[in-house]
Parts: structure tokens; C-alpha cells; sequence
């Protein structure tokens, strides 16, 4: 597993679409079975959240997670290989640890994408949707 966290701390106006949206997106593929038995991911509803859009200072689990009550708004996002989730940077979620009763090891990737005003891109949009054999290479390396 791996402990409570956001990837992104920055919660300024810029880092949101006039609609709502976020500009940063985390993208998380389950390669096997992912499930609560072996460290499926867990996530804390941004409508639960009392600092999904404001910053935190101390940031600690504590903080977010103030009440025994809160505890059950937490959710376990189980995901069968090739399934995926896309959440904002400002989503709290974190691995849990894998159980004796699970079956295999959790096997997931994970991509950031962010709007092109936030980050410039790694790869010039003539390249896209499909650069080169070896850019891609570089890319997974």
C-alpha cells in the first residue's frame, strides 16, 4: 500500500476549468485483480473532503479524516486488469495494505495529466496521437 496523500497541493484557481474541473488528472490502471484484499485503491469523495479545495497546511490524515464518523465515507475503488480510475490532483486516496487473504500482489500504473497552461508538454502535439517507436520507448524508460 502506500499512505494518505494528494498529488497535487495546490489548490489555486488556476489549477481549475471555469466549470468546475480540474486542469490536473491523476489516471490510475489496475494491471491485475485490484481489490481490498490486496491494496485496492481507496479514495475520500471530494464532497467529504473539508480541504479538497483549500490548502491544508498540516495535511495530515488527522486533519482530513477529523471524526470516527468520516471514516465511512472513505471508498474502496476495486477494479478488475485494464480498468482505470481518473481523479482530480486534489483527491485524497491512498493503497491499502495487502491481507493475508489475498490472492495475488496489486500490479497498477499511474499517469498525471495536467492542461498545457499548467505544465508544459513532454512531446510536441505534431508527434501525437502516436509519436514514434523510440520517443515511446523513452517515455516508459
Amino acid at each position: 500500500g502506500f499512505p494518505p496523500h494528494r498529488d497535487g497541493s495546490v489548490a489555486d484557481a488556476h489549477c481549475w476549468h471555469a466549470d468546475g474541473g480540474p486542469r490536473i488528472v491523476t489516471v490510475w490502471v489496475s494491471l491485475g485483480q485490484s481489490g481490498p484484499a490486496n491494496s485496492c485503491l481507496h479514495v475520500l469523495p471530494a464532497s467529504k473532503d473539508p480541504y479538497y479545495r483549500t490548502v491544508n497546511p498540516a495535511e495530515t490524515s488527522h486533519d482530513v479524516i477529523a471524526t470516527a464518523e468520516a471514516f465511512q465515507d472513505i471508498v474502496a475503488v476495486p477494479l478488475e486488469p485494464g480498468g482505470l480510475v481518473a481523479f482530480s490532483h486534489r483527491t485524497y486516496h491512498w493503497g491499502s495494505a495487502c491481507t493475508p487473504y489475498a490472492t495475488e500482489p496489486r500490479v497498477s500504473l499511474a499517469f498525471l495529466t495536467s492542461h498545457e497552461a499548467l505544465k508544459k508538454p513532454y512531446l510536441p502535439a505534431e508527434l501525437l496521437p502516436l509519436p514514434p517507436f523510440h520517443l515511446r520507448l523513452a517515455l516508459t524508460c
